[in-house]
């Protein structure tokens, strides 16, 4: 297909119509061109794009996670939001904390009623 298409512009150039112009004959193989790469670059880059922009919507939606005691019993759980933090719930659905991981890897817990209670480094 490429070597058709390149083809047929040195053809295009070497060909002399005495009923077309140089400049249109120029102008309709820049046309196909430029079709050629809407085609085969710029259409597969847009395509490949997209699908990575659902592939990271995708990865940053929220986790939870049910604790339970040696019995099986629902003790708690945690949901963890995009940005990496974790609200902690009773078995009652009742909020027990949250804790929050800055830039530099360090966690920093907080009881239900907002006040720092910990913090944890790398």
């Amino acid at each position: 297909m490429l070597w058709s298409f390149l083809a047929g512009i040195f053809i295009v150039e070497a060909v002399d119509d005495a009923r077309q112009p140089l400049t249109d004959r120029k102008r309709e193989a820049n046309k196909q061109f430029v079709q050629f790469l809407w085609k085969w670059v710029f259409l597969p880059f847009a395509i490949l794009f997209i699908i990575s922009w659902m592939i990271d919507q995708v990865s940053a939606q929220t986790t939870q996670r049910t604790f339970q005691d040696s019995m099986g019993r629902n003790i708690g759980r945690s949901s963890t939001d995009a940005r990496g933090n974790t609200t902690f719930y009773n078995e009652r659905g009742q909020n027990t904390g949250r804790s929050s991981t800055d830039s530099r890897g360090t966690t920093t817990f907080y009881d239900n009623m907002g006040r720092q209670t910990g913090r944890s480094s790398k």
